[in-house]
Parts: C-alpha cells; structure tokens; sequence
C-alpha cells in the first residue's frame, strides 16, 4: 500500500483504512470519465451507486474520496513526521533535540499540518501537551504511512539494477577505538560497491537504537543488545572488553593495586552505565555503591576524569586516558569483563537490496571476529 489515509466521513467520525491513495485517484479519474463518457453502470466500472446516483467505492462515497485525496496530494509528508517525532517525545519541547529544530519552527509546522489535515491534533499550553482523539488516530495511522513509503521506494528502487535510495543504520557511540570493530571496512565496501545510496547514521544508546529498530527508522544497528527482544533478529559480531576505571586525581589512585581490596573499592562512588547494568551481562562482578548512572561513554568518562567516581569503561575507550597518566584500571584481575557486540535487524521485514548487501559486508568483516 502507497498511503494509509485518515479520512473524515459525512458523519463526521473517523476511521482508518489503508488504500493506495495514487491509484484510488487515478481509477476514479478514470471510471467516473467512463461513466460520463459511456454512460456506463458504476458497477461495471468496480463501484457501486447509492440511491441519489452518488458513486460509492470501498464504502465511502466518491465526492469524499476526491476531497480526501485532494487534501493529501499538497500535504507535506514531512511535516508528519515532525507529528509522530512530538507524539513519541510527550510534547513540543522535547522533540526539539531530535528534530534539530527550534521550538517556534516546530509550532509553526504543527499549526501548518493541522490546517491541511483539518483537525486539531494536540493540545499545547500552560497545562501541558495531550494528544486529541484525532490526534491519537492519526499516530496510529502513521506507522502503516511510513512503512507504505518505505515499501514503495523499497520496490520502485528494486526495479533497477543500481543501487539506490537510503540506508538508515544506527551503532553505539565510540566504536572505532576497538580493534575488533571492523565497521570501517564494511562501510567503505558498500560506499564502493553502491554509491548512489544514501547513508543515514544514528549514534546512539541500546534503548534508542531498540525503539528505532521497531517502529522502523533503522533498518539494521550494531550495539550491545542484551535483551534480546524477541521481535529482532541478532548475530553476534566481536566482543569488547570492560574494566574498572579511576583517575589519576582520585585517592584509590594512591593505593598500589597489590595493596588494594575490593572491600576498598565497594566504599567509593560508582557510577552505572543506568538501566544497561541490570542486565546481567553488564552487571560489576563486585557490588558497588552505585550513586549515579548514564549510557553514555562520554558522560562516564568525564566523571571519572572529576577525581569523584569510579566507573567501567571499555578497554579501548579507556586506553587514551591510561597512556597519558590520567586514568589507572582497578584490580585488572578481579574486576574485567568481556560483552558481546551484535547486528540487530526486524525479524518480521522482508529486507531490501540496500540491506541485504550492507549486511552481507558487516558479515564478512567480522567473519572470524564473532568465533
């Protein structure tokens, strides 16, 4: 299907149905010349006739069609977006970080869509933002839009033998540092291989790349997912090493790690990687007294530099700060761990080209990697 549409009937409810909206318009066209022209039954022509000689088809009638049809051919598909990125972010405000926009472009957007649509689709103000009922049957409808879209340059670019249209991948942040990491090499192959195609890149934490994998903005991602949602598909790629971190500033610093007790450490402020550390994988091999906690490498990392926190860093990651004084591992030995790096993809999409070849490069990057 082309277009999931939200039409308004003569009674004025609504209700959802998904039609190919380009060829709905082009078959009315066509059948009501026919009709005109030919004088010919609608239902010879696939339509029906209501008792007033008004042409029915799907069980709305034409002149609805048309006006339905009409509205959605000028309507600007991304400022739906901008729709769906407010309804999943709770309001105007905070969809500013993921739309990269202002708050008054936002507003001006929502107020254009809404006049095209005809409806009111959110109340905003002092008391809050709240989805409409409109506005609630509209962010159920988009997903079905969006997937529609996609499919349809999905097939029209599956027409060509070139390579075309965009990839939307997504990773975790400070991936490059690991040796074991040999996206680099898959990227620069497919680039070669397809150069016409369009890379979207999404850096971000395991809980974003998750939600971006299921309602369709990513279409594959590389992170550490162990969750293991059961609607994805993952194929484990190369491991990463973690290790307990303090600077250079900090009084465990002073202690030799011969000297050094984990009964010591657990006294210090630790902090988590946030949720990911309720999972066992990521769980510290030792209790600490956890007083704070980000998904973040970056934020870690800065807050171990302040000389007030312990944390786990990745190896990697951490070895710039090692070299240079700055940063010191605690108790190597006792305190390591080693998790599992996975491509994660929808189990339930038929991939395109487009994927299908990038992950056929990430593969055999990574051949001997994931043993």
């Amino acid at each position: 299907m082309l277009h999931t549409l939200l039409i308004k009937n003569n009674l004025g409810g609504f209700f959802n149905d998904s039609v190919p909206c380009l060829r709905f318009q082009r078959h009315f066209q066509v059948q009501s010349k026919i009709c005109r022209r030919q004088s010919l039954s609608p239902a010879t022509t696939g339509c029906s006739q209501a008792a007033d000689g008004t042409i029915i088809m799907a069980g709305v009638r034409y002149d609805l069609w048309q006006k339905v049809i009409e509205r959605l051919q000028d309507l600007d598909i991304r400022l739906l977006r901008v729709f769906w990125a407010v309804s999943r972010c709770g309001g105007f405000t905070a969809a500013q970080v993921e739309l990269n926009t202002s708050l008054s472009t936002i507003s001006t957007q929502m107020a254009g869509l809404e006049s095209r649509l005809g409806m009111r689709l959110c109340e905003r103000g002092k008391s809050g933002f709240r989805l409409t009922q409109n506005g609630r049957a509209v962010v159920d409808a988009l997903p079905r839009l969006f997937t529609s879209l996609d499919n349809f340059r999905n097939s029209v670019n599956e027409c060509s033998e070139i390579l075309r249209g965009e990839l939307n991948f997504g990773l975790n942040d400070i991936m490059i540092s690991n040796p074991n990491c040999q996206l680099s090499g898959a990227f620069g192959r497919f680039c070669e291989e397809a150069p016409n195609v369009q890379i979207d890149l999404f850096v971000g934490e395991t809980s974003e790349l998750e939600s971006r994998l299921l309602d369709n903005r990513l279409r594959l991602a590389v992170g550490i997912f162990h969750q293991q949602l059961s609607t994805l598909e993952f194929q484990r790629l190369f491991t990463e090493d973690h290790l307990l971190y303090c600077s250079a500033d900090h009084p465990i610093c002073s202690i030799p790690n011969d000297k050094l007790t984990i009964e010591a450490v657990r006294d210090f402020d630790y902090i988590g990687w946030d949720y990911l550390e309720s999972l066992e994988a990521l769980r510290p091999v030792v209790e600490l007294n956890n007083t704070s906690g980000t998904p973040y490498m970056e934020g870690i990392a800065m807050m171990v530099c302040s000389g007030r926190y312990i944390a786990y860093l990745p190896t990697h990651y951490a070895n710039q700060w090692v070299q240079n004084g700055r940063m010191r591992p605690i108790l190597p030995d006792e305190t390591t761990r080693t998790v599992d790096v996975h491509l994660a993809t929808r189990k339930d999409l038929q991939h395109n080209r487009l994927v299908q070849r990038f992950t056929k490069h990430i593969r055999e990057s990574h051949a001997n990697m994931g043993e």
